[in-house]
């Protein structure tokens, strides 16, 4: 080593040295050292308990976890008993179990009256004789990430204001879970419960649970609950989700149950949106009164798609493919952007006092839209290719406004009653158009087209109408076809049917029509006789009038040149041209 190296290594030795002696004194300080772990109550502030301390009562607040599995060994009534509260359990993911000899433990957990504010969580419950979890008595109760399984009774029984999350209750003999009032049960699963899959009471929320499998109801509430995101499926006779009045059913799905989809039972007053119905062996959805219906869905359902009685309202529903009605409706409702499309039987059956409004009817079986007490009323909708009338009245009186009746088995509009009113209405390609039976009713400013029997038909036996500003063109039997008494046809148009207006009947008027290339070669024929009817004021091209004696008529003029003809001082003739 150089001379000019070893007096580098040399400084850089003594600089070292000055370092470590700046940094101070190296001696350790007088007395005892103190210690600098923290204790282990610190580090797991928490009461374990192990197998071997079952059964075991917890008597004091704390936190409290398992160590391991815990299986009965005979003898055992109760794993584990709570007496206090503002207790935390934590299974730790561990088991609480009878192991292979049933029935040793009566309860694997049970909070005691009046105990509240207790956790218990992360870990499964299995094969207890009676309940999994029994906090019936208990308030304010958390009950977090557990599963029951195979238990006697209900896999969780817990009391009022209790809250579930991410629990699932599999195989139970009774109830997979039961929360008492405003409980919250969420992210939770019940399946294949020899009972009902989620039992809540009232004013409880059911959010993003699945329950299938179940013997009995998937999900039930009391009054005033909410019912959110959640899934039935499969699940028994009594229904998939059965909603207690004045509950809230939202986004909820119901399919493939051994009763109704959803049921209100006699309570009424839910409101039902986004839920969709699908293939259970009931109606898809049934409600008492006062309930309300947005955005639902019923479809391939064995009964009805929506049984609802009276004071309720559908918005914007899908009734389609159920074995009985689409929709049927007790008074007063209103139905409102809804279609029902093939049914087995009619698309929308309605008693009195309802409104139906933009709705469609199309491909059922029976009637289109159907009403079937007083006080109806039906605007700008559709009725089509039913098995029955497009729209049916049996009982009034009602009214249609601007709606359209097409390629209907039987007659495009039916009154069966009196007092029904027509305004703006089409009928096409149906058996009669319009088929006008009762007394009383009125038809304006409608159309029959291309029916394949009467374009207008009032039936022997009422009386009263009136048919005004309408038209009736290319029908195969009669465009108008007047057999009641009474009836007051004006300002109407006849073309291109078999005949265009024929009258049998007393005291009727036929007054300021028009027929035309009518293929019988008649344009009005009017039978029958004494007292007979009014023909006046009345127009015919291509055809003729045939009137019998004992009718009353004005003169019947034929006017052949367009220059002139027309006979002075006869405003009321009837004119063929």
């Amino acid at each position: 080593m150089s001379r000019i190296a070893k007096m580098s290594v040399a400084g850089a030795v003594v600089l070292g040295l000055s370092m470590v002696a700046g940094a101070g004194d190296l001696a350790p300080p007088a007395g005892p050292v103190a210690p600098t772990m923290l204790p282990l109550d610190e580090v797991e502030p928490r009461t374990p308990i192990r197998p071997q301390d079952i059964p075991i009562t917890i008597n004091s607040p704390g936190s409290y976890f398992l160590t391991d599995n815990i299986v009965a060994d005979g003898g055992a009534a109760i794993a584990i008993t709570v007496r206090s509260s503002d207790v935390t359990l934590d299974l730790r993911g561990f088991t609480i179990s009878n192991g292979t000899i049933p029935f040793l433990f009566t309860n694997a957990i049970q909070i005691l009256a009046p105990y509240r504010n207790i956790t218990i969580k992360d870990g499964t419950i299995r094969g207890s004789g009676g309940i999994g979890i029994d906090g019936s008595a208990a308030q304010h109760c958390r009950f977090t990430d557990l599963t029951f399984v195979q238990n006697g009774g209900a896999g969780l029984d817990a009391g009022n204001r209790s809250l579930v999350r991410g629990c699932q209750a599999i195989d139970n003999f009774l109830n997979g879970m039961d929360v008492g009032a405003d409980s919250v049960v969420s992210e939770s699963t019940a399946i294949d419960n020899g009972a009902r899959g989620i039992v809540a009471g009232p004013n409880s929320s059911i959010v993003a649970c699945s329950v299938y499998l179940n013997d009995g109801v998937g999900i039930l509430t009391g009054d005033g609950g909410a019912i959110i995101g959640c899934t039935a499926r499969q699940n028994g006779a009594e229904a998939g989700i059965f909603a207690g009045d004045g509950t809230a059913v939202h986004a909820c799905a119901s399919a493939n149950n051994a009763g109704s989809g959803f049921d209100n039972g006699a309570a009424g007053g839910a409101s039902f949106t986004g839920c969709a119905a699908f293939n259970n062996t009931l109606d898809g959805f049934q409600s008492a009164s006062g309930s309300v219906f947005e955005a639902c869905a019923a479809e391939f359902n064995g009964g009805l798609g929506f049984s609802v009685a009276g004071a309720t309202a559908l918005t914007g529903c899908t009734s389609s493919n159920n074995t009985l009605a689409g929709v049927s409706l007790s008074s007063p409702s209103a139905v409102m952007n809804c279609v029902s499309n093939d049914n087995g039987e009619r698309g929308f059956a309605l008693f009195g006092d309802t409104t139906v409004n933009n709705c469609v009817a199309h491909g059922n079986a029976g009637d289109g839209i159907a009403i079937l007490s007083p006080d109806g009323a039906i605007s700008g909708s559709l009725a089509s290719n039913n098995g029955g009338d497009g729209v049916l009245f049996t009982s009034g009186p009602g009214s249609v406004v601007g709606t359209t009746s097409s390629n209907n088995t039987g007659n495009g509009f039916t009154a069966a009653s009196a007092g029904i009113a027509f305004t703006g209405c089409n009928a096409t390609l149906n058996t009669d158009g319009f088929r006008i039976s009762g007394t009383g009713s009125s038809i304006h400013n409608c159309s029959a087209l291309a029916n394949s029997s009467d374009g207008y038909e009032f039936v022997s036996g009422g009386d009263g109408h009136k048919l005004s500003f309408s038209q009736a063109t290319s029908n195969s039997a009669n465009g108008i076809n007047v057999l009641a008494e009474s009836v007051y046809v004006f300002g109407c148009n006849a073309a291109r049917n078999d005949t265009g207006i024929y009258v049998n009947s007393d005291y009727s008027r036929i007054d300021s029509n028009n027929t035309s290339d009518n293929t019988s070669g008649f344009g009005t024929d009017v039978d029958g006789g004494a007292p007979g009817s009014l023909i006046v004021r009345n127009s015919t091209t291509s055809g003729v009038f045939t009137i019998n004696a004992g009718n009353e008529h004005a003169t019947v003029q034929f006017v052949t040149d367009a220059a002139g003809g027309f006979l002075l001082g006869e405003p009321w003739a009837n004119i063929d041209y």
